[in-house]
């Protein structure tokens, strides 16, 4: 297979580029590293509002910016070359990727447009002991339910790891 890389997707990278060599020098990424939060709420903001990169492959119809997986490849491959902290993989990847694929449209609805704007991020969990992240075997389990007065889900069952829980 030939494969080149269009124009656009130079000024993605130049793009991008720039903006995580002046955010994330090593300075910054030490400081972000021993913080509490990780990330830079700041520039996870101006990430989703001036580049829209953190909706980068949320559909248009839910606020983001519809991309593929070379998009999401050329902004990967930047991100690493800064090691930028920030929720990017669980967020912005993981968590739309499984609403996307799995959620029914009122959780798309939902919640789609708050991880695309940047307003809202979130971690998946699939990991649990015994099984490591064989999807087949998980135990946890949601169940429609009331909790504290309000109906919503209650999830139950082992977890051993959600990526960027803080």
């Amino acid at each position: 297979m030939l494969f080149e890389f269009s124009d656009e997707h130079g000024e993605l990278r130049r793009t991008v580029r720039d903006f995580f060599e002046k955010e994330s020098d090593e300075n910054r990424v030490r400081e972000l590293m021993s913080s509490e939060q990780g990330y830079d709420p700041k520039c996870w903001a101006r990430m989703a509002e001036e580049l829209g990169i953190v909706g980068l492959i949320v559909s248009e119809k839910h606020g983001g910016a519809d991309l593929g997986m070379i998009e999401l490849a050329i902004v990967a491959e930047e991100m690493g070359r800064v090691l930028l902290c920030a929720p990017y993989l669980s967020s912005a990847v993981l968590a739309t990727s499984a609403l996307q694929f799995a959620a029914d449209e009122a959780a798309q609805n939902e919640i789609l447009p708050k991880l695309a704007s940047g307003e809202v991020m979130a971690g998946i969990s699939v990991t649990e002991p015994d099984i490591g992240s064989d999807v087949a075997g998980v135990k946890c389990r949601a169940t429609r339910g009331t909790v504290n007065g309000e109906d919503g889900w209650i999830i139950n069952g082992p977890k051993a790891w959600c990526t960027f829980a803080g």
